[in-house]
């Protein structure tokens, strides 16, 4: 039986060491580094996964979704009584009626632009912003040919949307509308994204029913806007406000395709002119 010797088994040692350094003798440390490939590889994989699932209108909705607010309103109403029955059940005098819609904010000090529509013959109006927060709001003034009202918060430092243009928009590109439609059934104050394309620009919609404003030159989408929509911000894929949410065509009420949008430069011009003023003027002639 062969025997190691001293020097045999010190050469052996240097040998097994240096194999080992190589790390191609060793099972152990092969298995090692090639667990450790398998890890960065992992990582890189969701990594990848990630970026492809962080697309344009993802990092859009992520830009102007701090500055969408839901709008909550109280107002009163007289109660009609239409027949000899009504004497019975409905009460007679005001009652208070409550809606909901959207706004966002386009100066830090708390200044939002909304739908005219959303605030006609507020007696209370109550902004949630997207943290949760409820603040009494002030109606500045209102538009109803244009369908643009201001409102006012007393906070500072909020932030505030990137105003694009709609001059320049592309049928058939991507757009995304946010707003908080049927706000008082959601349990939080995030609003909601939806997304479709510019189907047309320069749409005319013709008055009807109790319509006082003239919807004229406005952006056709096919992006969903539900009652509570009203008033947000429609955005490019690059999260600049495009347009003002504000109609839609549909015979059960919900979203079929036809939504129309203010363009935002007549929204900010009439916007701006409420601060100044309080109100829009506009030329007439006397005969």
């Amino acid at each position: 039986m062969p025997r190691c010797t001293s020097h045999s088994l010190s050469a052996l040692a240097i040998t097994l060491a240096l194999a080992g350094c190589r790390g191609d003798a060793i099972p152990g440390m092969r298995v090692a580094t090639a667990g450790a490939q398998t890890s960065t590889g992992i990582v890189e994989a969701q990594n990848a996964t990630t970026s492809s699932r962080r697309t344009a209108l993802v990092a859009a909705a992520d830009r102007v979704a701090p500055a969408v607010v839901s709008i909550n309103v109280s107002s009163r109403q007289q109660a009609e009584r239409r027949s000899p029955f009504d004497f019975f059940f409905v009460p007679e005098g005001a009652r208070v009626v409550q809606g909901s819609g959207t706004g966002f904010i386009i100066r830090p000090g708390g200044i939002i632009v909304t739908n005219q529509h959303v605030v006609s013959n507020a007696d209370r109006v109550v902004v949630t912003l997207p943290d949760g927060s409820d603040l009494p709001a002030t109606v500045v003034g209102e538009d109803p040919l244009t369908d643009i009202a201001v409102l006012k918060v007393e906070r500072k430092n909020l932030p505030t949307v990137a105003v694009g243009r709609s001059t320049d928009l592309m049928i058939g590109e991507w757009v995304i509308a946010l707003g908080n439609p049927y706000a008082y059934l959601l349990g939080n104050s995030e609003p909601s994204v939806s997304v479709g394309v510019v189907s047309a620009t320069e749409r005319n919609i013709l008055p009807g029913g109790d319509q006082t404003g003239l919807y004229l030159d406005m952006i056709q989408t096919d992006a969903a806007i539900n009652p509570g929509n009203s008033g947000g911000p429609l955005t490019n894929a690059l999260g600049e406000v495009v347009g003002v949410n504000s109609s839609i065509f549909s015979n059960s009420g919900g979203s079929v395709g036809l939504g129309f949008a203010i363009p935002i430069e007549r929204a900010v011009r009439v916007a701006d002119e409420i601060i100044k003023r309080g109100s829009v003027r506009r030329a007439w002639v006397g005969l």
